[in-house]
Formats: structure tokens, sequence, C-alpha cells
């Protein structure tokens, strides 16, 4: 155990917090155990037997305890406590030690179980103004971290020293401002380290010396395409390989050189070599080499005739392994000494001797294929000439007339094939699996989807055809889903082509196994059309609906004043007074302006619906539209109801607006606020605002009432027409969604809050343009 740990970040914070606070006043701060808890090292009081007294948060989660298990717990009792410490302690001095403590030893309860961590402990003794112990402060951080990263650190290097050894490496590192090399004696110690000793010999100290023991065949690659690239920050490492020379000794050496501590022009202050004797390695590849050129010949001669041909044009040698397929036959016999005008006619004899010629003169292998007439029959072959040291020829003859003619089916079935799939509205592609999903083929109506041409398509994947990455790697996913489960389909899914445009499709991907390969056939057709007309048929049974509905409640809501004036139209004759006849007569001349409010609020929305309502814009005083309104009702309120309009306190705010259209919206939300409010008070006004992050500001008119408010659960239908919160109170008629339009063509957005019992709260937000 080391009686001296060195100082990490959290040991010079602590030596801080000693420092600052002092003894005596470790010993007050005791109590304050709130103030511990801040710390982010563990802290501990003990009494002067080694009782904890008070301990911080970090200090239990180092231990994994609670906060009760260190009740009367005595730390110098502690099996982990060394008697170093301890003897420390009875001597009165601080201590500080790396502790491995061993969870397995503990008596108290803890989360950690059979573990042990290393814990730097710091502990200074407390003394009274008697100079008596009173107590121990401790100090506690726990190290396990670095004290694994540490081992992991020595385990690595102990690899690293092993994997240098074992494969007869070394490494070494050049000091490019010093110009020097350095191998460093630790890294590099095998005794039996073939490289080691040869570089040894060698003893280069600097790039001049190093260069000097390179082979000259190899020093100017070296130079000038590997080290000084990197040295002149052209190039950041390199992997090459050489020969050193030491003695008329040569070994292969294949090295790794990386350049690292760049300086401000970025070239490398040092650089470090990894170098491994290859030279076994190099002598094998080259007996390699030369057995493969031989084997070379040997294995390309499989197919089924194979003959060597004189400089002469002669038959030399003929290995007739199945030279009669196809009705060919050429054996020794009949071939050897011959010449090739002996046995093929004269035109294809010319055409032979043009092909060796072609070969010997380029001294390349040469391909190409011929046919001949063999009893009647036209058969195909494939034929290979390698020249050979000697000017002589060797020829590889392979009869291909089953793969031609099945070949010309394929393709005729191919054809086929392409000018049904051409002619279906069905798109239909193939990808590769085994080749990154890659196109393979794409039919003609795949190119009208995809809006682009076949050969621009093949070879590539979705993530090189679609811009949108996202839509790219959404279409892998289902083809990758497709492979896992043999076969998706998808019915009246959005498919969105590389131009961005979007349809709507059925789709079928199925996997398909052909040997080591697999397949995905996607089919997708296009329903588009189909689909847009059922949502026009949609959209046509949804306005039948709503005409319906609008039909069935302008009816009640026309036939309610109707009955009205027809009912008392009916006894205002039978009236006994005066008073009585003006009664009913109020009734009535009430009921027909509603009737005639509601025919006009038809019209208005009518001509909302057609876009043939106009609007005559000009600059105006918003004060003055307001007072109009607030006159206009001022005597429709209820008795108990009182209607506030400070307008004395009101900015002065001049809009670019329609005076008729704004008075009719405004009109609308205190018609409604008089109508459903019973008692309290309706507040009109307006405030200027502004919108965050802009220098745009905009007019708020608000209308709020103390009226039986609107249930939370009919906010998305209250500006439909006509809308009822229940069958027992009046509806809010066409006047909602007409302002709600009205607000909308004037720039402007309606919007409300409101709360059952509470009342409700409308207000329209119309900007303040720079023209008004």
């Amino acid at each position: 155990m080391d009686s001296i740990i060195e100082n990490h970040p959290d040991q010079l914070v602590i030596d801080d917090l000693i420092d600052i606070i002092g003894d005596e006043e470790i010993c007050r701060m005791a109590k304050f155990k709130k103030i511990f808890d801040l710390l982010p090292c563990g802290i501990e009081v003990l009494d002067e037997k080694g009782v904890v007294v008070v301990c911080n948060k970090a200090d239990r989660e180092i231990f994994g305890v609670d906060e009760d298990a260190f009740v009367n717990f005595n730390d110098f009792e502690d099996p982990n406590v060394p008697n170093e410490i301890l003897q420390e302690i009875d001597k009165g001095h601080a201590f500080n030690v790396l502790l491995p403590y061993d969870f397995s030893k503990i008596s108290y309860t803890s989360i950690y179980k059979d573990c042990i961590k290393y814990l730097s402990v710091r502990g200074i003794p407390l003394y009274t103004k008697h100079q008596t112990i009173k107590g121990y402060f401790v100090v506690i951080v726990d190290d396990t971290l670095y004290h694994q990263q540490h081992a992991i650190l020595e385990d690595s290097f102990t690899k690293l020293q092993v994997a240098i050894n074992t494969g007869n490496s070394i490494i070494w590192e050049y000091d490019v401002i010093n110009n020097q090399v350095f191998i460093d004696p630790v890294l590099n110690n095998c005794k039996d380290n073939s490289l080691l000793q040869f570089i040894s010999r060698i003893s280069f100290q600097n790039k001049e010396k190093f260069y000097e023991s390179i082979h000259p065949e190899d020093l100017v690659r070296v130079r000038e395409c590997c080290l000084e690239p990197l040295l002149n920050g052209d190039i950041t490492h390199y992997t090459t390989t050489y020969r050193r020379v030491f003695n008329d000794e040569a070994m292969w050496i294949r090295v790794n050189a990386r350049g690292f501590k760049y300086d401000e022009n970025k070239k490398p202050s040092k650089v470090i070599f990894y170098a491994s004797d290859i030279t076994q390695e190099v002598q094998l590849e080259n007996s390699l080499i030369n057995l493969e050129r031989e084997s070379d010949r040997i294995l390309n001669a499989i197919p089924d005739l194979i003959f060597v041909i004189s400089n002469e044009y002669k038959f030399q040698k003929v290995f007739a392994s199945g030279a009669k397929s196809k009705g060919l036959y050429l054996s020794e016999k009949d071939t050897i000494g011959k010449s090739i005008d002996d046995i093929f006619d004269p035109e294809k004899a010319l055409f032979f001797k043009e092909k060796i010629n072609n070969a010997l003169k380029d001294n390349v292998e040469t391909e190409f294929d011929y046919s001949l007439q063999i009893n009647g029959k036209q058969c195909f072959f494939k034929s290979r000439i390698s020249p050979l040291e000697d000017g002589s020829t060797m020829h590889i003859i392979r009869d291909i007339t089953d793969k031609i003619v099945q070949q010309d089916e394929i393709n005729r079935l191919n054809a086929i094939m392409d000018i049904i799939l051409s002619s279906v509205p069905l798109v239909v592609s193939v990808k590769n699996v085994s080749d990154n999903f890659k196109y393979i083929y794409f039919n003609s109506e795949a190119e009208h989807v995809m809006n682009r041409r076949a050969k621009d398509i093949l070879g590539k994947t979705d993530f090189d055809l679609f811009p949108d990455q996202t839509w790219a790697s959404e279409i892998r996913s289902k083809d990758l889903k497709a492979i896992a489960e043999g076969r998706l389909s998808e019915y009246a899914v959005n498919y969105k082509d590389p131009s961005g445009k979007i349809r709507i499709v059925n789709a079928l991907r199925t996997r398909v196994q052909s040997k080591n390969e697999v397949y995905l056939v996607a089919m997708l057709w296009d329903i588009t059309e189909q689909h847009n007309n059922e949502l026009e048929l949609i959209k046509a049974r949804e306005s039948d609906r709503l005409k319906t509905n609008f039909l069935a409640n302008i009816s009640h809501e026309i036939r309610t004043p109707l009955n009205a004036i027809i009912g008392f139209a009916s006894i205002v004759g039978d009236a006994n007074d005066e008073f009585e006849r003006d009664y009913y007569l109020n009734i009535i001349n009430e009921n027909s302006n509603q009737l005639l409010k509601l025919i006009d609020d038809i019209i208005d929305l009518s001509s909302l619906e057609v876009d043939k309502f106009e609007f005559k814009m000009r600059r105006l005083e918003l004060k003055d539209i307001c007072r109009s309104v607030y006159n206009m009702f001022s005597q429709k309120t209820k008795p108990e109801v009182s209607f506030i309009f400070d307008d004395n306190i009101l900015p002065s705010v001049f809009l670019y607006t329609d005076s008729k259209r704004l008075h009719q919206v405004l009109s609308n939300l205190i018609d409604n606020a008089v109508k459903f409010t019973n008692k309290g008070n309706i507040r009109f006004g307006y405030e200027i605002q502004s919108e965050e992050n802009t220098d745009k500001q905009f007019v708020r008119i608000y209308v709020e009432d103390t009226g039986i408010g609107i249930d939370k659960n009919y906010n998305h239908v209250l500006f439909d027409r006509f809308f009822k919160a229940d069958n027992f109170t009046q509806g809010f008629g066409l006047g909602l969604p007409i302002a709600k339009k009205l607000t909308e063509e004037m720039g402007g957005k309606l919007k409300f809050t409101s709360e059952i019992g509470c009342g409700s709260k409308f207000w329209i937000k119309i900007p303040i343009l720079s023209n008004s």
C-alpha cells in the first residue's frame, strides 16, 4: 500500500477546502449536513473513538448505504482499515492512503456485494483548544475507475509487447525537429526478434543513415513517394515494403508509418514506424508466383479441346479429352504433324492464322468466338490462344453451341416478357438484394412513374435516386421486411417519386431466390385517379349531407320567428287595450327583425362561399367603429347585465379595413354575448399588441361576457352553422361562421376561450398594416 497517493482533481478541491475552512470550522460545519451533501467527495466526521458522527450524501453513495447504515458505526474497527492507518491515528497524525476496500468483509448492509473499490482516503485530527483530539475529519474519493484504467493500460502495454515480439516486429520513433531516431528498449526487448537484431547492427541514428540502409532499388520509391511526402504534410500515413541492407545481407521489411504532433504548417514533428520482417513471406510469395504462372496454364486448360500449334501452324500436341463433343473429332492420330490448312477450309484457316499472329505479336492471351458447319449443323465455339515462350501457341476450344441456343431462347422469351411487362399499366422492378438492392430491371411503366429512363436507374440504389434520404430509408425498410417475410402487400399508400410528386399506389413486394442470388420483385399499380374519384364522391356525399342539415336547421330557425309573427298577428286585433296591443306588436316587430337578420346572414354566407362578397377597404378610426357598435347594443342588454365600453382610456388606432364588415363582425359577437348573458357584465374594447421577435403590431378587439359559457367538447363545432349546445337554448345561428369568414377575408383571426358557468371571451386579431 502506498503511504502517499497521487494528486487528482478531486484531491486538489479537498486540499483547498481544508485550507479554507480550518480545523475548528470543520467541527462546526459537521452540524450542517446539507452543506456537506453539496460536496462531490465523501465526507465523514468521527469522534475520538472513530464512531461516525455525520457523513454526507457522496460518502453514502461511495459505500452504497442508506442514511441509517453508519449510525454508531466505528471506522477504526472496519476490517478494511489496515494497521498502518491505525498506527498513524494512535500517534495523532494525519494520513493519506490509497485503500483497497473489500465489500465482502464489511458488517453493515450495502448495495455492493463481493466487489472491491479503490478509495483515496485522507484524514486529519480535530483538536480542541486544549490540544486534545476531539475527533477526525475524513475525506474519501472513489478512485476505482482510475485504478481500473491504469490496470487496462498496463494490460494493453503487455499485449503490445507480445504482438511486437511475436511477429518479429519493432516500433521506432523519428524526431523530425532534432533529426533523431529512437527505438524504445522497453517495447522492443525480445532477444529472439530477428528484425530487432538486424536493425541493431545497422545502427541508424538519423534520416540520412536510414536512407543509406535501404536497398538502392527501393530507395527512390521510399524517399520520394513515402517518407518525404509524409514529412512535408502531403500525406498522413503510408504502408510500404522495401529491403534493408547490411554487409550484403538484405531483409524484406513491411512498414506502417504515421505522423503525429503536427505544427501550424500541418507538418508532423514526430513519426511512428511499425516495421515487420517479411523476408520469408516475400520468398514464399515469389515461389507461389512462379508456381501460379505454370498452374494458370494448366487450370485454364479445362475446356473441351486443348492443342498446341507450332510457329509453322502445325499441330504439335493434342489433348483430346472430350474432343468428340457435337461431332467435332480431333484425335492425336489425325492431327499431329498436320497444319491448320489441312484441317480447316481456306477461309477458316486464314481466320485462325490471323488470330495466332495477333496473339504472338502482342504476346497476350486472345479470346474469340467462331462457328463451324459440322455434319450439316451450325456449331459455336469459344477459343483462347495463349502464346508460349518458344513461339508456339496453346489453344483451348470450348463448345458453346448449347449455351448459344439456350441464350437465344432466353433472349426470345425475355423479349416477349418485356413486351408484356411494358404493355401492362403496372410498375415492375427487380432489385439484386445481394448487391445492396441495386436495380437490375425496370419496365416502361416504371420509367413513367419514376420519371427516369431505365439506363439512368439500372445499377443504382434508392439512395442514389431519391434526394429525400428519409424516404429512401423508408423504402429500404419495406424491402428488408419483404425479404424477411417473403412477401409484403400494401394498399392505398403514398409513393413519392424522385421529383417529390406524391402518388397513391397499391404495392406488392416478393422475394425470389435464384441459386446463390436473392432478388426482390416489386410491383406497383397507380390508383391515384381512382383514389381521387373516391374522395370526390365522399366530398359530394358530405356536401349533400351538409346541405340537408343546413336546410333542416334553417327551416327550424325561420319557423321560430315566423310562428311568433303569425301567432301574435292573429291575436293583435283582439287586444283589450293599447298596452297589450303594443306588447304584441313589439313581439311581432322583434321576430320580424330576427327573421330579416337571418335572411341577410344567409345571403352574406352564400356570397362569402362563392367569393362574391365585396370589401371596400379604406383608412378608418377603430374607436369610431367600436363606439357605433356600442351605441347600437347599449339599450339591448338585459337589466341585470352591465355593458361596459371604456372608450376614454382606449388608444387611437387607424386600420385599413372595411367599416361595414368590421361592424358586422363585432355586432355578431356582441349579439351572441347579449343573447347568452343573463346577469353580470359584457365588456367590449381593444388593445394594441406586438408579435414576438418582430416589429409587427396588431390590434386585439375583444368581447368578454359572464354568460352561460361553452363546453370545451363543442370547441371544434362552434363555428358550424346553427350550432346549439343543447335542445333547450337558442343556437348561435350563422353569426359566428360569418364573423370568422369575414375576419379571415380581412386578414385577421377569430379566437375564443370559454368555461361553463363563467362566461366566454371572443377576440379578433387584425394586423396594423403600413398603409393603415
